[in-house]
Parts: structure tokens; sequence; C-alpha cells
């Protein structure tokens, strides 16, 4: 079993995938959950930015992955 920095930055990776598909789907589920209950546009927004917040963690988690690795 790895140990050390490779298997913080492995963790991490996955981490961050999980981030990026718990998102995409929970938008999903949202979007459809919300169109068959009729919410409103105004609460439907709420969602998507929510969404977006994800995503955007998500980019900082790999760019952090990504230079940390660069710099070694």
């Amino acid at each position: 079993m790895e140990t050390g920095p490779r298997l913080s930055e492995d963790l991490a990776a996955r981490r961050a995938a999980l981030i990026f598909g718990g998102t995409a789907l929970g938008w999903l589920l949202i979007q459809w959950v919300g169109r068959g209950l009729g919410w409103s546009p105004p609460l439907m927004l709420v969602f998507d930015l929510l969404a977006l917040a994800g995503f955007i963690w998500g980019a900082v988690l790999t760019v952090r992955i990504w230079r940390k690795r660069r710099k070694e």
C-alpha cells in the first residue's frame, strides 16, 4: 500500500472526481424533480448557483493537485 504524498494526491484527485460527479448528478436530479413539481424559476436558479459553486470547488481542487504535481 502506498503512503506519503502520492497517496494524499490520489485521495485528493478522487475527492475532486466525486465532487464533479456528485454535483452533476445532483443538479440533474434537482432539475428533474423541480420540473416535475413545478418549482419556480428563482428557486431553480438557487440550485443552479449551488451546482456552479460545486463545479468551481472541484476545479479549484483539480488546479491545486496539478500545481502540486508540477512542482515536484
